[in-house]
């Protein structure tokens, strides 16, 4: 279980948690994959882009193009 000690803004958001969830059952995951497990997630790569930036999941290598927490 992940416990959020003085979450951020963007920690609070309810689909944080799904792709720390999701990220840490499913190693390693492209963006397709990510995708697909949220069809209805709405501006899910600005989302991801701003989690990457803020350091909480990383790029895996840039040919592959994987995901991780």
């Amino acid at each position: 279980m992940i416990i959020q000690f003085n979450p951020t803004k963007l920690c609070k958001q309810p689909f944080f948690m799904e792709i720390v969830n999701y990220l840490y059952l499913n190693q390693p995951v492209t963006l397709r994959a990510i995708k697909r497990q949220f069809p209805f997630q709405k501006n899910i790569d600005k989302l991801i882009e701003e989690f990457v930036k803020e350091g909480y999941i990383e790029r895996g290598v840039r040919i592959n193009k994987f995901y991780e927490q």
